[in-house]
């Protein structure tokens, strides 16, 4: 039998954005169930099209979309403009790198639609 290993501590968190629509989520980060002190740790969250590909459609970095929360040491607030979400419908792939150290905390695919968006149930 065969195990599989990975060196990355990276966990795939799918996400959806509405096109052309304001957009602002907000990471939360424990360890072991205890809350996890991420002040002083520098962070870039981008989108490109494909994972590889060497332009970022969209990148976010501290005080230019992502900030710390006020009052909380373990979460990080990202905030996306209208015009930044205004790109072509479609799938995207995304990053949030905790650039600090170049390790990737989160990653996924990020779906951009026109159509209805239901976080609910999808």
């Amino acid at each position: 039998m065969t195990e599989e290993i990975s060196f990355d501590p990276a966990r795939k968190v799918p996400i959806k954005f509405r096109i052309n629509r304001q957009a602002n989520k907000r990471f939360v980060f424990t360890e072991n169930g205890a809350e996890l002190d991420i002040t002083g740790w520098t962070w870039e969250f981008f989108i490109k099209r494909y994972p590889g590909d060497l332009k970022k459609t969209i990148s976010l970095t501290l005080n230019n979309g992502l900030s710390f929360t006020v009052y909380e040491t373990n979460s990080l607030d990202v905030f996306f403009t209208a015009l930044q979400t205004d790109i072509q419908e479609g799938q995207y792939y995304w990053e949030l790198v905790r650039t600090d150290i170049q390790k990737t905390w989160l990653n996924g695919w990020a779906v951009f639609s026109y159509g209805p968006v239901d976080n609910a149930t999808d």
